[in-house]
């Protein structure tokens, strides 16, 4: 469809999370028993429409053969592009035609596998967030919101993440919190969705780690000629807290 011939689509970006979870040997390639168990997994095997041994076929036609070949010991592996082809192929199986994107699409809110990495790189984000200065959360924000629609577009999630912040974590991952964040699917997330989804209350949260680095820096003397350190009398110390 039109919707997954853009690459930015939030329909497309589900769809290649479940590809990357499911893909575990190469989250570039999927095997016959990769697809078979998200197949079982969307319950999409129906008794005279579609069943394991379709997938065969599927993947026998996806390398060139054909059914006469179909006991070839042979395990041909498909990248995304023909996994959304193959998709296609078991709803016209199932007689529901593109729905069948839908409800593989809609899976993708459902993993669990990668909740820790997701719990990981929410922490991360408020970390590098945090980091960036003086600037509060919304100030960093914006300037990632190149087109100043106070909104960013995965191309801008993934430019922030990539060289802004410098996350190291799987692309898989990376889509997975988007399109947790981007719960009506537009393809695009606010700026106070984002703040939200991470659990930051930007007006009290930034101001109190501030206060808190003035009195811990308050309460040493640092001498940088002679390269020492030490800590404030009592008094000084009690004059830094007014």
């Amino acid at each position: 469809s039109a919707n997954l011939c853009d690459k930015s689509s939030p329909m497309r970006r589900k769809l290649q999370v479940v590809f990357e979870t499911y893909a575990q040997a190469d989250c570039m390639l999927m095997s016959q028993i990769e697809f078979s168990t998200l197949c079982a997994k969307l319950q999409v095997f129906r008794p005279g429409l579609f069943c394991v041994g379709d997938v065969h076929l599927l993947f026998l036609e996806s390398a060139g053969f054909g059914a006469c070949d179909a006991a070839l010991d042979y395990m041909p592996s498909v990248d995304f592009e023909e996994f959304l082809r193959m998709l296609s192929r078991v709803g016209t199986a199932l007689k529901i035609g593109s729905k069948i994107l839908h409800v593989a699409a809609a899976h993708a809110d459902t993993l669990e596998a990668d909740e820790a990495s997701l719990a990981s790189l929410r922490s991360n984000l408020r970390h590098g967030a945090l980091v960036q200065g003086d600037r509060d959360w919304k100030q960093f924000f914006r300037e990632q919101d190149v087109d100043g629609s106070g909104n960013l577009s995965w191309p801008e999630f993934l430019h922030m993440c990539r060289l802004t912040l410098q996350l190291t974590e799987h692309d898989n991952i990376l889509r997975t919190f988007f399109s947790r964040v981007d719960a009506d699917m537009s393809g695009e997330i606010s700026i106070e969705e984002l703040i939200e989804f991470l659990g930051i209350d930007v007006e009290t949260v930034l101001p109190a780690a501030r206060l808190k680095a003035k009195k811990y820096d308050a309460m040493y003397s640092i001498d940088t000629r002679n390269c020492t350190w030490g800590t404030l009398r009592p008094e000084a110390l009690a004059g830094s807290e007014r």
